[in-house]
């Protein structure tokens, strides 16, 4: 159905439509430039750092921008030592949203490792990739220091231990038995060229 129109309504019509652009225009910019940035990964920024990754603002990022804000952290064993110092100044929620966005981006990067890994054809090439994640493995602080720990467990870090045995436990629930059988591959692969190249495995942190 065709409306004709007055030119008096037509120039309406062409203001309003290019008011209605302008104000969305607006918003857009408010909300891009008005956004909070992310802190510098620096050991200085500690408390910043772990706020930030327990937060709203750190789950809206995306993908990318996740992956590339966690990997300055990994890669730097002083913001992490820093991070791990700070556990006791966040809340209760705040660990947790930690927890779970840091989750979140390992479990991606796990995945992309496990295409890549089994995308490869020849022993050479998985070789190879072994060969580099066992180097970036290497450089890694292994366990955290224990100096400024109380002997047993209290309340609080029993509680949180449980938590991330759950977590564990869910991710593990969650994970396809293709996942799963990938990963168990992928590690008992390491292992194997970890023990022909004569290094040892590197610990998990925290262990």
């Amino acid at each position: 159905m065709t409306i004709n129109m007055t030119p008096k309504q037509k120039k309406i019509t062409a203001i309003s439509t290019a008011g209605v652009v302008v104000i969305a225009g607006a918003v857009t910019a408010f909300v891009f430039f008005h956004k909070p940035k992310p802190p510098m990964v620096k050991a200085e920024n500690a408390p910043t750092v772990a706020k930030f990754i327990g937060s709203e603002n750190f789950a809206s990022l995306d993908k990318t921008q996740k992956k590339e804000y966690l990997n300055q952290v990994t890669q730097n064993p002083d913001i992490q030592e820093a991070l791990w110092s700070q556990r006791d100044n966040l809340s209760d929620a705040e660990r947790t949203a930690m927890r779970n966005n840091m989750r979140e981006v390992r479990e991606q990067q796990m995945q992309e490792r496990m295409d890549k890994y089994f995308s490869l054809k020849t022993p050479k090439e998985k070789k190879k990739m072994l060969d580099e994640v066992l180097a970036d493995m290497q450089k890694r602080p292994q366990g955290r220091p224990r100096t400024d720990r109380p002997r047993g467990n209290p309340p609080a870090a029993a509680a949180s231990n449980n938590s991330r045995g759950n977590s564990r436990t869910a991710r593990r629930e969650m994970a396809s038995p293709q996942a799963r059988a990938q990963r168990r591959q992928f590690m008992n692969d390491l292992r194997a060229r970890a023990k022909e190249l004569g290094l040892p495995m590197p610990t998990r942190r925290g262990r």
